[in-house]
């Protein structure tokens, strides 16, 4: 599982990814307020909802798209100008 983060806090997730052998799943660590009129998001969790992309091309449907925008623009925000970096946790 791959976590993105503002910060090394795995508790402030925006979103993870869950890599399985037919599919991926994208969590959605605000999920439960995130608008999905499209009823995209699975899962009854209070906060973690998450979407199951068969294809690449999933990733170019309005709909996950608009899942993603609204995922960054969660209570925790993201500083667009910050480094990225990736840290392993075990």
């Amino acid at each position: 599982m791959i976590g993105f983060c503002p910060d090394e806090r795995a508790s402030n997730a925006i979103n993870s990814i869950a890599v399985y052998t037919k599919w991926i799943n994208l969590y959605f660590f605000e999920g439960d307020t995130l608008p999905d009129p499209e009823g995209l998001l699975q899962g009854t969790g209070t906060m973690v909802r998450n979407i199951r992309i068969t294809s690449a091309d999933d990733l170019d449907r309005p709909a996950v798209k608009a899942l993603m925008a609204a995922a960054l623009s969660a209570p925790i925000a993201v500083d667009q100008k910050t480094k990225r970096r990736i840290l392993l946790k075990r």
